[in-house]
């Protein structure tokens, strides 16, 4: 039995010669394709910054915030600054006016130039003194007078708000202040100029009544400043209608504490205040 006969693979590559004689080269086969490797996971940057925006956002949010917020309260607070400065400001040009307008309301009345009332009385050690917190004044007076608080006018149209009369005493009754006549004080709620007119034509109408025992007119008015304050001496005259002696009265109104005071002696001397006493009264008036 014959071996078989190895019959050539017409499908496997013919081996082929190098040129020129040399040695053949290796049967090419076909390779199997190339599995792809498996790659390596790479960031995706792009998709990375897009979810780092949102935290870029909101830090850039929180910033302006900051800066809006702080403006805002910068500005509020130097606001209030400015309003408060402002506010001092005003209340001290309220107070400075409040001030001028003491002292123009303290020379009411006034239209020349004026000299102070001469105070030339000490107040003895003897004297007693007369206090009124509500009216504010106080007033010495010797230890043989004594006083009299007279109840005011309860109408509307009555502008005094306080009166007193001294009295001198006779024994044990006291009697009108002798000699050189009487002497009192009153207050007016009125400033120096009103008052001034309320004496001079509603008190001397009074007196010229067809009830009154005299006839009383305007002799005098003098501007003073007394201790200080704005003041007019009136004077006037009273003559009796059934012929007696002519008595004279003067009246040292004096503005003080937004009101009128004023101190009235009458006497049968052309000058009541020329009496030693009285005029030691008068200038122990002190106002509170």
């Amino acid at each position: 039995m014959q071996p078989d006969q190895i019959k050539p693979d017409i499908s496997a590559p013919t081996p082929s010669l190098s040129p020129a004689g040399g040695t053949p080269s290796a049967p090419k086969f076909d390779e199997p394709p190339k599995q792809p490797e498996p790659s390596q996971a790479k960031p995706i940057i792009g998709k990375n910054k897009s979810s780092k925006k949102p935290l870029l956002w909101t830090l850039i949010v929180i910033i302006l915030l900051v800066l809006v917020g702080g403006g805002i309260y910068y500005w509020q607070n130097n606001k209030l600054k400015t309003a408060n400065q402002t506010i001092s400001a005003l209340q001290l040009q309220n107070a400075y006016l409040t001030h001028q307008l003491a002292v123009a309301n303290q020379k009411s009345g006034h239209t020349s130039a004026t000299a102070a009332y001469p105070i030339t009385q000490t107040t003895p050690s003897t004297y007693k003194t007369y206090s009124n917190s509500s009216a504010q004044f106080s007033i010495a007076y010797p230890p043989t007078w004594t006083y009299k608080v007279d109840p005011t006018s309860t109408a509307s149209n009555d502008p005094i708000t306080f009166q007193m009369q001294f009295y001198g005493s006779t024994g044990a009754v006291p009697t009108v202040f002798p000699v050189p006549g009487y002497a009192g004080l009153s207050i007016t709620s009125q400033s120096l100029s009103q008052a001034l007119s309320y004496y001079q034509q509603a008190e001397v109408t009074d007196y010229n009544s067809s009830s009154s025992a005299a006839t009383y007119k305007t002799v005098s008015t003098t501007n003073y400043t007394f201790k200080g304050y704005p003041a007019t001496l009136l004077t006037t005259d009273s003559v009796a209608k059934t012929g007696g002696a002519t008595t004279y009265e003067a009246n040292m109104l004096v503005y003080a504490n937004k009101q009128t005071y004023n101190f009235f002696s009458a006497s049968t001397n052309a000058d009541p205040f020329s009496d030693q006493t009285v005029s030691t009264v008068l200038q122990s008036l002190k106002f509170n």
